[in-house]
Formats: C-alpha cells, sequence, structure tokens
C-alpha cells in the first residue's frame, strides 16, 4: 500500500511526485512542500490544506471529489476528475485546467487568472469575465452560447461547441479557432488576427472579410 506520512522526515521538501500511485487515498499536510503532482491515484479522496504550495496537478483521480482553498496556489490542473463539482476561488491562481469534468457547472471570476481550459464540460453554462485572462479555451462545452467580451485576451479556441451563436469583436485578440460551430451566427472582424474557422490554417493581417466559416448559419461578407 501506498502511503505518505507526515512527520518531521518530510520537513524541507520541495517537490513530490506520487503520480501513478494506485492505492494512494490521501495527501497529509507536508510543511515546506512547492509542487504536487498526483496524477493517474484512482483512490485519492482527499489533498490536505497545504500553506505555500504553489502547483498541484490531479489530473484523472477517479475519487477525488474536493479541491482545498490553498492559499498561494499559482496553476490547479484536475483534467478527468469525474467527481468534482466546485472549483474553489483562489486569490493569484494564473493557471487553471479543469478539462472533461462532466459535473462541473460554474468557475468563479478569480481575478489573476491568465490562462483557463475548460475543454469539454458538458454541464458548464457560463464563463467568468476575468479582465487578465490571456488565453481561453472552451472548446466542445456543449451549453455555452456565447464567449464574454474579455478585454485582453489574445488567444480563444472555442471548436465543437454546437450551441455557440457570438463571439465577440475582442480587440487584441491573436488567435480564433472556432470550426465545427454549427449556430454561430457572427465572426468578429478583428485586424491582425489569425482565424482558423476551417480544419485548415487561414491567416489574415487585414480583417476577416474573406474567412470562410465551416458549417456556420451566417457568414462573412
Amino acid at each position: 500500500m501506498c502511503i505518505i506520512c507526515s512527520n518531521k522526515n518530510l520537513i524541507g521538501l520541495k517537490n513530490l511526485d506520487c503520480s501513478g500511485c494506485k492505492t494512494l487515498t490521501k495527501i497529509p499536510l507536508i510543511p515546506d512542500l512547492w509542487a504536487l503532482n498526483c496524477d493517474d491515484c484512482p483512490l485519492l479522496t482527499h489533498i490536505e490544506n497545504i500553506p505555500g504550495l504553489e502547483h498541484l496537478s490531479c489530473n484523472r483521480c477517479q475519487s477525488l471529489s474536493n479541491i482545498p482553498h490553498i492559499i498561494g496556489l499559482k496553476s490547479l490542473y484536475i483534467d478527468r476528475c469525474p467527481l468534482i463539482i466546485n472549483i474553489p476561488h483562489i486569490l493569484g491562481l494564473c493557471v487553471l485546467s479543469c478539462c472533461f469534468c462532466p459535473l462541473i457547472t460554474d468557475i468563479p471570476s478569480i481575478t489573476d487568472l491568465q490562462e483557463l481550459y475548460c475543454y469539454d464540460c458538458p454541464l458548464l453554462t457560463n464563463l467568468p469575465v476575468i479582465s487578465g485572462l490571456r488565453l481561453l479555451n472552451c472548446s466542445q462545452c456543449e451549453l455555452i452560447t456565447t464567449i464574454p467580451n474579455i478585454a485582453g485576451l489574445k488567444y480563444l479556441y472555442c471548436v465543437w461547441s454546437p450551441r455557440l451563436i457570438d463571439i465577440p469583436n475582442i480587440s487584441g485578440l491573436q488567435k480564433l479557432e472556432c470550426y465545427e460551430c454549427p449556430s454561430l451566427e457572427n465572426i468578429p472582424n478583428i485586424p491582425g488576427c489569425e482565424i482558423i474557422s476551417v480544419r485548415s490554417q487561414i491567416k489574415s493581417d487585414a480583417t476577416l472579410s474573406q474567412i470562410i466559416c465551416c458549417k456556420c448559419r451566417k457568414k462573412t461578407n
């Protein structure tokens, strides 16, 4: 059985990789820990709130249903965790990846968030408006109908979004992928933005007027 004990022998430990531990059920309080990787631990059910932890990856943890509110956390990866419902509102979090989480319905508006990956969250209905967000991947979110107008967003990926109707004119957007969006009625006109609206790369260094939107209800003129 894989057991991690919280004792003075672990004081000073900065980086812990226990990924793939098939019998691990709990991550204890480990002083001084800075980065924790517990991917692919199918029996993991509990992670202690570890002060000072900045990077947490617990992808594909089938039994994990709760993420602690860790003050100071900078990056959080919880892809393919089928029991997670709520994401804690952690001030200072910069990167959040919660792809393929079937029970997540809401993502908090975390002020410092810069990258958000929420690919294939079938119950997610709304996206947060976060002024500092630079990258958003909300592809294959079946219930998303609109993309918020986020000033400063540079990279937007919203492919395979069956109910997506509108993409706003986001000034400064550098790359947009929006193919296979059958309900899409509007593609923004953004100078200098690289657009992929079909399965081959299309570049525009002026406007989007030449873009052909694959399987869109309305096309640009």
